[in-house]
């Protein structure tokens, strides 16, 4: 995170709440913590309507709206998939064809996950308890988002963040046009 802030005590609170909500949002969507309310989704629905939390309504509205115009590339079902990859990765073997199969089979979010939203709050119903979400990049994206718009809650108007690759911007440092951003060849 690169800001410009009036002074260092400025600075520090809006990072502080910057990255408070950065952790918000990571702690409903990741796939790593067992507790998240992305992982214990599926089990708690199992096939019925629950209420999801403010934080993980904003990246299930965010996958309904971005997985048609992604032509599938934003799919957050491939958690299984995912869990198996990491697994094969960690232990040098590759899982057996069946084992593919079957997570491949749990894919698909337009059949897996429905949502209502209401007045008050945002719904979910998710018809298989084994299924295991990855929302990565969305999630990522939203987070940098929040956090952009909480350093403008805090009269930030010149930032700079980068989740991890995925950059994201207010107006540019004083008295320049834009910022600077170099990109490296593949490997270095």
């Amino acid at each position: 995170l690169t800001l410009y802030a009036a002074d260092g005590a400025q600075a520090d609170r809006a990072a502080a709440a910057a990255f408070r909500r950065v952790d918000q949002i990571e702690a409903v969507a990741t796939d790593y913590r067992a507790d998240s309310e992305a992982r214990e989704l599926p089990a708690a629905s199992r096939g019925e309507w629950v209420p999801v939390s403010s934080e993980l309504a904003t990246v299930l509205g965010a996958t309904a709206r971005l997985f048609p115009k992604g032509l599938g590339a934003f799919d957050p079902t491939v958690g299984g998939l995912t869990r198996r990859w990491r697994r094969a990765l960690r232990q040098h073997q590759w899982p057996v064809q069946e084992d593919w199969d079957a997570a491949f089979a749990g894919v698909g979010w337009p059949a897996a996950v429905q949502l209502r939203v209401t007045e008050r709050r945002t719904w979910c119903r998710v018809e298989d308890p084994g299924m295991r979400f990855d929302f990565g990049g969305i999630a990522k994206g939203i987070a940098v988002d929040e956090a952009l718009a909480e350093l403008e809650a805090q009269g930030i108007q010149r930032a700079l963040m980068d989740g991890g690759g995925d950059l994201c911007a207010l107006d540019p440092p004083p008295g320049q046009p834009g910022w600077r951003v170099e990109v490296l060849p593949f490997g270095e």
